[in-house]
């Protein structure tokens, strides 16, 4: 699910908790590198679930 009502640190949902669930921010006109850095915040939160060292 990638779009709200409201986005942002007050954010609140409860598919928030929801372990089957994966939220996003909407990203409709992200620049290149908004959309890069996203993409490693993701890729972290991945590995940090899987319990791997994300690499440089």
């Amino acid at each position: 699910m990638d779009v709200f009502g409201t986005e942002g640190p007050g954010f609140r949902s409860p598919l928030a908790d929801n372990p089957h669930c994966t939220l996003s921010p909407h990203a409709a006109g992200m620049t290149r590198s908004a959309m890069r850095a996203a993409s490693e915040r993701l890729l972290e939160a991945f590995a940090e679930f899987l319990g791997a060292q994300p690499t440089p």
